[in-house]
């Protein structure tokens, strides 16, 4: 009799069993086989253990221990069979499946066996295999039709007459037509799937698992359908490469695959894209219905913000490149998130310091937009509070409530901190900050809450339409902490992005979200051109970090009128001498300053013996656009950027970044005008810097 403990432990691995509890159960079987090492019980739930977590090899060492005791037993026999194929060993198990001289074998085992040995190159063997399943005449048989079409594939072995010839090419044709499997084609009625039955007609309707109707009267020929259509849009929901497709689907030959593809995209049941296609289903379509749009970007991604790189390398490229293109009309219906119009390195914020993470300025004083708490305040306590658990992301960051979002941003700003590893425990515990550093925040908390609260709002419907539903009412927030009180923080946060939100949808019911699923899946079509003020275009990216990149350079000069009446913004110039500017920049002896940014200027500076000009040098044939021809008082400023080779035409059209910049250089330079003239810019430095960039003495440009 067993003891007591062996009972026990048998018991508990059949309940790990029944939650697949791997782990658990290799702990507990070994627990008896320390003791009991011929334990049958304990042999076979390790057995099913190993296998489970793939460890093939090892299971087979007790799968061979199985069998030293009961050499025949059915099960195990092909178990094996299985564990050999699948840890690479298709020729040792086919010579166990021989010795067992078994004319009536496993079909799931023999099957599995029979790819890998066409995996292998060894067709005759896997025939055998196949020729002993065929004659059990499975109805589930589309593994083996498929096995003896591969073989026919790769090799030169005969198998005609092994399988009936509607498996080749004439199957594609009885898919029908893509329909909804929960009611009748024929009449709309009831259809049970079961008996293939219509409730309403009365008709015999064979319609597959994956939405098609199926005209069909031999079952294996359905099934061997069904695998394909199932085969297909498993792997069309991760990608579209067909050539990959067409690996996993290696029954099939050239002419029988390009045939399928053809069928299912003239019945509407994939789609194409430029380089594959994707599967369509319910939720995507192709066009745009008359009179609608394709989502904006942060309405299809409610999850990213402005700058995340998600829109260049993640899940939002695709969209971007697929996108249609935008009019006036669309950004007036669609206007772009408060969040969304921050830039961080808009010159107006500098004297703010570093900006906090979620930190995207909503209004430049950074105070709520409420202050004012009536009598008719909706608590939102019951629905909504700081710490109550709703997870959603901010880029590649993801949190799991308010308060949590909110205390990362605290600590992150200021500290080095693992993103990904780092937990809100951690977070509150382990973690704080320098008085000074506390101050810093202090100005920027409630604005991290607003972004905090409105990411976590656009992505919960249910919340969303909560807020919304409270109308125009003020929102009060109960607590003891600084967001709730007499400050009502977190209440004034909620009001200011239920505004947001009003702003941002009020105009949602003209999107056509199926034509946008389509386009955040399809791949990005080959010919799109994207605008130079698209912020995740490359255009775009090319003259932001050519400015952002770029350092001040002044070269001053008395110019003529005439000649200097000739620069306009939005030129380009081209200078075939080298071009002489100093690094020092002071007040103006001269009537005419060209103020370079530059990040190409070569620094010969070190090398000036006798003089002190903080000499930079750029290349004979630089070009040049001007920006801004600027003056006050009598004093002109042509602001010139050094443009890199190669990428002059991305400069042609004005862009949004370079009036910040232009708006930047304005400033700094009547801040230049109040400073001293440096002496040593002045005399021979002035006589070297005499002509005139871009055109002759005459005034003719280059």
């Amino acid at each position: 009799m067993k003891s007591l403990p062996t009972i026990k432990l048998l018991e508990d691995c059949e309940t790990l069993s029944v939650e697949n509890d791997f782990e658990g159960i290799l702990e507990n079987a070994g627990l008896i086989l320390s003791q009991e090492p011929a334990n049958e019980g304990a042999l076979s739930y390790m057995i099913m253990a190993l296998y489970g977590l793939e460890r093939y090899d090892d299971a087979l060492a007790f799968l061979n221990r199985m069998l030293k005791i009961d050499p025949d037993h059915r099960y195990y026999q092909y178990l094996k069979i299985k564990a050999l194929t699948k840890s690479g060993k298709a020729c040792d198990a086919y010579g166990f499946y021989k010795g067992l001289d078994d004319n009536s074998p496993d079909k799931e085992a023999i099957e599995i066996l029979a790819h890998a040995l066409i995996d292998g190159g060894q067709y005759r063997e896997a025939l055998d295999c196949l020729d002993v399943l065929s004659e059990t005449n499975w109805l589930f048989s589309y593994r083996i039709v498929d096995g003896y079409k591969r073989i026919q594939k790769h090799s030169d072995i005969d198998v005609s007459g092994r399988y009936d010839e509607k498996f080749y090419l004439s199957w594609i044709s009885m898919i029908k037509s893509k329909t909804e499997e929960e009611s009748c084609p024929l009449c709309g009625g009831s259809y049970d799937n079961q008996f293939s039955v219509c409730e309403g007609c009365s008709e015999e309707i064979n319609m597959s698992p994956m939405g098609t109707l199926i005209e069909c009267d031999d079952m294996k020929i359905y099934y061997y359908i069904c695998d394909k259509l199932h085969t297909l849009k498993e792997f069309l929901k991760e990608g579209a490469d067909l050539r990959r497709l067409h690996e996993i689907l290696d029954c099939l030959d050239d002419r029988e695959f390009n045939a399928f593809i053809r069928h299912l995209k003239g019945i509407g049941y994939i789609v194409e894209a430029s380089k594959g296609y994707i599967w369509d289903g319910d939720v995507m379509k192709d066009y745009c219905d008359e009179g609608k749009y394709a989502a904006p970007r942060w309405l299809a991604f409610p999850g990213f913000s402005a700058w995340t790189i998600g829109w260049r390398m993640g899940a939002g490229e695709d969209y971007c490149m697929n996108e249609p293109p935008r009019g006036r009309e669309f950004g007036k219906l669609f206007p772009k998130p408060k969040n969304w119009l921050f830039n961080p390195r808009n010159p107006k914020f500098e004297k703010l310091g570093r900006i906090p993470y979620i930190g995207m300025i909503w209004d430049e004083d950074l105070n709520p937009k409420y202050s004012e708490i009536s009598d008719d305040a909706v608590e939102v306590n019951d629905f909504i509070t700081i710490s109550q658990k709703g997870e959603f992301r901010m880029d590649a960051l993801h949190f799991n409530s308010i308060e949590h979002a909110i205390t990362y941003s605290r600590i992150a700003s200021y500290k080095r901190l693992d993103p990904y590893n780092t937990t809100f425990k951690e977070l509150k515990n382990d973690y704080s900050i320098a008085d000074e550093e506390l101050a810093h925040w202090e100005q920027f908390k409630y604005t991290v809450c607003l972004n905090v609260t409105y990411y976590l709002f656009m992505q919960d419907e249910e919340l969303k339409r909560w807020l919304l539903s409270t109308g125009d009412k003020p929102l009060v927030y109960i607590s003891d902490d600084e967001w709730g009180g007499d400050d009502n923080l977190f209440g004034f946060a909620l009001m200011q992005v239920r505004d947001e939100i009003n702003r941002l949808c009020k105009h949602e019911d003209l999107i056509d979200w199926r034509y946008t699923e389509y386009l955040k899946n399809a791949y990005p079509y080959l010919s799109h051109k994207r605008d130079v003020n698209d912020q995740q275009s490359a255009e775009y990216m090319v003259v932001q970090s050519t400015l952002v990149g770029s350092s001040r350079y002044v070269r001053d000069i008395d110019l003529s009128d005439e000649l200097a009446g000739k620069y306009e913004p939005g030129q380009i110039l081209t200078e075939k001498a080298f071009v002489d500017a100093s690094s020092r920049i002071g007040g103006m002896a001269t009537s005419h300053r060209y103020l370079i940014l530059s990040q190409f200027m070569a620094d010969f500076s070190r090398f000036e013996e006798e003089t002190n000009w903080g000499l930079h040098v750029a290349n004979r044939g630089s070009r040049f656009k001007v920006l801004d021809v600027y003056t006050v008082a009598d004093k002109t400023q042509i602001l010139l950027l050094q443009l890199p080779d190669g990428f002059e035409g991305v400069f042609e059209n004005r862009t949004d970044v370079e009036e910040e910049f232009i708006e930047r250089e304005r400033e700094n330079f009547k801040n230049d005008l109040e400073k001293d003239v440096i002496d040593d810019l002045t005399g021979v430095w002035l006589e070297r810097c005499s002509f005139p960039i871009g055109m002759s003495d005459e005034g003719e440009f280059y």
